[in-house]
């Protein structure tokens, strides 16, 4: 009949007396710490992952696209703001044109 042992540490220590600890023994005792500690490096690296996609191919599409979109506005502005003075300066055509001098009505000779 083997031994329920309730403490890994005795467990491990019982097989290997001589055994001296290092952070890779530690794994081996504690399973559920090397669990646990090698799922916060797999998110590590999985969020690393994500950030370098992120910052190689989505930041900058959205930074073009956003300076793109601010020289159109600008320049939808400039040509608003010249049809206005264009529209200033030409004179309507409803306004009667005043008229100098003598004016000869054209009469066709025959």
């Amino acid at each position: 009949m083997v031994p329920a042992f309730t403490d890994p540490l005795r467990l491990f220590v019982s097989f290997s007396p001589s055994l001296t600890f290092s952070p890779f023994t530690l794994l081996l005792i504690m399973p559920t710490f090397g669990r646990m500690l090698f799922r916060i490096i797999t998110w590590i690296i999985v969020i690393g992952f994500v950030y370098r996609i992120l910052s190689r191919f989505i930041f900058p599409v959205v930074r073009i696209t956003s300076h793109a979109n601010d020289a159109m506005r600008k320049m939808q502005e400039q040509m608003n703001e010249m049809n206005q003075r264009m529209n200033e300066k030409q004179p309507s055509k409803n306004t009667p044109v005043q008229k100098k001098g003598d004016y000869i009505d054209y009469e066709e000779l025959k």
